[in-house]
């Protein structure tokens, strides 16, 4: 099983330092339970990142990614998933595979990390304002995000075809995405709007797993067990009106089933090994992986 690893520079702007460290240190776990790592990157992605010890760096094509709206930052990630050619798992920097992935989530076709029910209702809002859409999707009534901090399995040909039929949409339609996101940060700033659009989620986290579930796919998440069901199973964007989406209210029944949901999927992810330092939370770790890398010798 392949682990693979993705950074198109040009949409990353990161704190290079740090964003080494936890790259190296993501890589690192990964290899100490016996998969082989390949990272697919940009010629300035490669120069970054090509101290650390994967097993493979590939680059993905330039005359594609210059042609990517840079505001959907997660098309790197599609457009290497859309090249692998033999099952894998796709991870996310900041993803540490404390513990191996176990065998019913190597062995299953399509597998996400887990349901983001919080996202529900930010990305009906966040999906209003898109007035063109694939296809595919042009009968969307499903907003339901997945984490794709971990995602892949056996079925990589899904993968290539739904990831390939995405960023071709996004390169279509490039002028278009990148003038209404950046629209859309600005009524956000301006505190017109509560939930800009969130373009680089809609085109990973939503899209994606749709596209495919409408293939016949029975999605599969690695952080679920049968206390999650009651949250997993509503819809929180079932009182969302989008034709008047610039005044909603916030619902706090909402908020707390989000915390008590929250609090069941970093039980099971601390259970299981696999643990996400997503966005601000990583700053809190950042000494400590500073020092892990020093103290293994970690090239970075």
């Amino acid at each position: 099983m392949k682990i693979i690893f993705s950074y198109w520079s040009d949409a990353n702007p990161e704190e290079k330092f740090f964003f080494k460290e936890i790259a190296a240190v993501s890589n690192y776990f990964a290899k100490q339970h016996g998969y082989e790592t390949v990272l697919y990157t940009d010629v300035s992605g490669n120069l970054l990142l090509n101290k650390i010890d994967y097993d493979n760096i590939i680059l993905m094509p330039e005359n594609l990614l210059n042609k990517f709206p840079k505001t959907g930052w997660s098309l790197g990630k599609l457009l290497a998933t859309s090249m692998i050619k033999e099952p894998f798992f796709h991870l996310d920097f900041d993803l540490f595979l404390f513990k191996p992935l176990e065998e019913n989530i190597i062995n299953s076709p399509i597998t996400f990390l887990h349901d983001e029910i919080w996202m529900d209702a930010i990305l009906a809002n966040s999906s209003f304002v898109l007035k063109k859409k694939p296809e595919l999707l042009k009968n969307l009534n499903n907003y339901r995000s997945y984490n794709c901090a971990i995602f892949g399995g056996k079925d990589y040909k899904t993968f290539n075809e739904v990831s390939k039929y995405i960023y071709e949409y996004a390169i279509e339609n490039a002028e278009f995405l990148e003038k209404i996101s950046t629209q859309q940060r600005t009524f956000k700033n301006k505190k017109i709007v509560n939930d800009y659009l969130y373009l680089a989620m809609i085109l990973e986290q939503l899209w994606l797993p749709q596209i495919i579930k409408l293939k016949g796919f029975d999605l599969k998440t690695i952080l679920h067990n049968s206390k999650m069901d009651k949250f997993i199973n509503k819809n929180y964007a079932e009182d969302i009106d989008t034709k008047n989406f610039t005044k909603q209210t916030r619902n706090f029944e909402h908020d707390k089933e989000y915390r008590e949901y929250f609090w069941l999927l970093n039980k099971e992810a601390s259970n299981k090994g696999y643990i996400h330092f997503f966005a601000k939370n990583k700053q809190n770790y950042k000494e400590n992986i500073i020092s892990f890398v020093k103290e293994k010798g970690l090239k970075c």
